[in-house]
């Protein structure tokens, strides 16, 4: 008989990559710059990171009902805490160079 906690859905896994890809990117991105993204493509890969954690907040509350609410809450951490981050670094993008290194 098969583990069935082995196997995830199709819907988890495609979330899951979305999450994965959009982390490698970013940090790929800011360890060695060469494919110079505008800073509003950092927005981009937020969102779809974003989007890919309500889904999987959908999906676990939907399937487990009310032991998977904390889930929410994650993912508001997530929008609190890590935007600031997002913004001060498409911020630090903007300035000029002088500016830059001046503060």
């Amino acid at each position: 008989m098969k583990n069935p906690a082995l196997f995830a859905p199709r819907n988890v896994i495609i979330s899951k990559t979305i999450v994965g890809l959009s982390w490698v990117l970013g940090l790929a991105e800011l360890a060695h710059p060469y494919m110079h993204m505008p800073p509003s493509w950092l927005y981009v890969v937020m969102a779809l990171s974003l989007l890919a954690h309500a889904a999987q907040c959908a999906y676990f509350v939907r399937k487990f009902g009310a032991t998977a609410t904390p889930l929410w809450s994650h993912l508001l951490q997530i929008m609190v805490f890590g935007m600031p981050h997002i913004i001060g670094f498409q911020q630090s993008l903007s300035q000029s160079p002088r500016q830059a290194v001046s503060t």
